[in-house]
């Protein structure tokens, strides 16, 4: 009985932890990316492959910014930051991998629930970001018609 009440006792003195910072605005808009995800893929290069990932989504800089990672597919690494430019008015996306990979891309935003990113307004390849639900988006990667490939996540 003892043990039960120096139990209860510290449970409601402890501390609780502290919450994530508050989105700012224009980034609140992305409140439901917020999260663990886990992710199935499809890599559609010369032989198409099949693959899951997760990715963890969390505030940073006083929720100006989020840090998303990446990880999979296999030994995969990706650190991403999604933020906006409320200079130039543009959703801004800045990734780069343990495979060399890097990447800068910008948005002019939302279109309903999707966002599209490139590279540079003649550049043919898309990074296109769909709002499925509260708990689900997709990511799709093309260059002109070509599909090179998606994934698609669900919140944990």
């Amino acid at each position: 009985m003892k043990l039960l009440a120096i139990a209860t006792l510290v449970a409601c003195h402890a501390t609780p932890p502290p919450s994530p910072p508050k989105l700012a605005k224009p980034i609140d808009s992305l409140a439901f990316y917020v999260g663990t995800w886990r992710c199935q893929g499809t890599d559609y290069g010369p032989k198409v492959e099949h693959w899951t990932a997760t990715v963890e989504v969390r505030p940073e800089l006083d929720g100006s910014w989020l840090s998303v990672r990446m990880i999979g597919p296999g030994a995969n690494r990706t650190d991403e930051h999604k933020g906006f430019d409320a200079e130039t008015k543009r959703w801004v996306h800045v990734a780069v991998g343990n495979d060399g990979l890097f990447a800068l891309v910008t948005s002019p935003g939302w279109t309903g629930d999707r966002m599209v990113f490139a590279a540079e307004p003649d550049d043919q390849t898309r990074t296109t970001f769909t709002k499925l639900g509260e708990r689900k988006y997709s990511h799709v990667v093309t260059r002109g018609d070509e599909k090179l490939w998606e994934k698609v996540c669900a919140k944990v």
